[in-house]
Order: C-alpha cells, then structure tokens, then sequence
C-alpha cells in the first residue's frame, strides 16, 4: 500500500493489482470487479504442492491487495477498499 499526498494536502491510497496468476503473496485481496473478498494464507500459496484454493474463469479480472495479513478484520478491509475506491462486496 502505497500513501500518495496531492499538493492540496489530500491524502489517496494506492494499492498493489493483481491477475490471479500473479498472486504470489499471502495477504486479503478484493476482486476489483465483484468486491469480493479472497483470504490467502501462506499456506495456499506453497510452491510445489496443490494449490489449496483454484479459480477459474474465462474472463480476466484484477484483484487488489488489502491488507497482507490474511486475518485482518472485515471492517478495517471495507474501509482500506473503499478508500482506494474499490467497492467491498462482502
């Protein structure tokens, strides 16, 4: 997450973008199409071994990184999507 502040003193938030086969992170991510959200613990991501969570689609969508703990609460990811202008689904 990236904090950006304008010359007028307001402050944006930035965020990582993802295609799912980019994930390489443990972390909370938001589909930016849908709002909704994908809990990825480190252990879904180990190299070598099935992948605990698969997803597919025949369209290409982008996902955002929330948070990279896995476990943060719901609230506090609603409010980082939404400050990032991403509308929460969940």
């Amino acid at each position: 997450m990236v904090m950006k502040t304008s010359e007028s003193g307001a402050t944006t938030v930035v965020l990582s973008e993802f295609t799912w086969e980019n994930i390489k992170q443990p972390g909370a991510y938001i589909e930016r199409e849908t709002g909704h959200l994908y809990r990825l613990p480190p252990e879904a991501l180990l190299r070598g071994s099935s992948p605990v969570i698969s997803r597919l689609s025949s369209n290409q969508t982008t996902f955002v990184k929330l948070s990279d703990d896995p476990n943060t609460i719901v609230s506090k990811l609603r409010t980082i999507a939404a400050d990032a202008d991403v509308k929460p689904n969940f």
